[in-house]
């Protein structure tokens, strides 16, 4: 009976051994999955803090792009606006012209 006891002394010891082993190996794979850990947390706080710059340098351009269009419009509403001037001026210049055939048609009337 005292060999079966120490049998299974010796069970028990061999398999506290393996547990042994296998925590180990467990610890050193929690090492190597924390440091990977860490490594995926420096890179996301660069990514954050790229994303970061980008946005603000994104909202930046598109002030920019929304004066030039402002600035634009306003451009646009000036040509129009001389666009206008010009027909009117064409217009009175045509009117002009025709009044200006019939005074030198009364004229000539008046010389003959």
């Amino acid at each position: 009976m005292a060999d079966h006891y120490k049998q299974a002394i010796e069970a028990a010891i061999r398999g506290m051994s393996a547990l042994d082993t296998q925590i180990d190996a467990c610890r050193d794979a929690n090492g190597r999955l924390t440091a990977d850990r860490l490594q995926l947390e420096i890179r996301l706080k660069r990514l954050q803090e790229e994303y970061e710059a980008l946005a603000d340098e994104y909202r930046r351009m598109r002030e920019k792009a929304d004066q030039y269009g402002d600035i634009l419009m306003e451009q646009r509403d000036q040509i129009v606006a001389r666009d206008h001037q010009i027909a009117d001026l064409r217009a009175d210049l045509a009117v002009a012209n025709v009044r200006a055939d019939e005074l030198e048609g009364e004229l000539t009337r008046w010389r003959s």
